[in-house]
This record gives C-alpha cells, structure tokens and sequence, in this order.
C-alpha cells in the first residue's frame, strides 16, 4: 500500500472502520489462527501439517471480521452524512467517535458513547 492510498476500510460484521493503513491480516490475526495451516493424511497413515500461505486479506485489527472499503474518507462521509440526514440526529459525531474502535454491533457502539460522552444518537 502506498502513502496515497486514501482507501477507508470497514468492518461487516463490527463496527470498525479506519484508514486501510490500520487493517489487520488474516495471515496474522489471532481469529485466523485455524484456517492458515491444512493437515494432510499420507498414503501411509501419517500426518503432516503445513501452511496454506503467507497471504493474508484484510480483516479488522480486533476481532478479525473481513472488511469492505470505500475508495476515501470523502466518499465514507458523505454516506455518513446521508444517514444523519434521514432522521438520524447526531450520527456523524458518533461515527467519527467510532473511527479505530470495534463493538460486535452499533447497539453496544451506541451504549458505549452514551455512556462516554453523555451525548444522544439515533441509529
């Protein structure tokens, strides 16, 4: 990834979202672990284990949920924006509060920023 690389990635099933450069790998995320080697069973009986790859995709750096990506924080806000529009007082605060942190849902995100910064959010 080069430094102009302005690509905004997002989580699909938590709530993380941040610059590309702060994704995790699926090649060393803790959440991978089972699924980078194969175990293989010889003609003979025995049994080795050994790498699938040192490739990886891009997964949130704390629960290792797969991401989306939108090409720019522009682009990311603007939709943002739109969804606060729509009925949904105080949601680009919110989000922004978010950037960097993942929750399991926007419930838990939203309980967790009531609580922190006493400011009210309709999802």
């Amino acid at each position: 990834m080069s430094e102009k690389d302005r690509r905004i990635a997002y989580g699909t099933t938590c709530t993380w979202w941040d610059s590309i450069h702060n994704v995790g790998s699926t090649a060393t995320h803790p959440a991978h672990a089972a699924t980078r080697n194969v175990t293989l069973k010889r003609p003979d009986g025995s049994v080795i284990t050994r790498p699938i790859s040192d490739h990886g995709l891009p997964c949130c750096p704390h629960c290792g949920c797969m991401l989306f990506e939108v090409p720019d924080e522009q682009t990311w806000l603007a939709s943002v924006d739109k969804y606060e529009a729509a009925s949904h007082p105080g949601y680009r605060a919110f989000i922004e509060w978010q950037r960097g942190k993942c929750f399991a849902s926007m419930e838990g995100a939203r309980a967790t920023y009531i609580q922190e910064t006493g400011k009210q959010v309709v999802i």
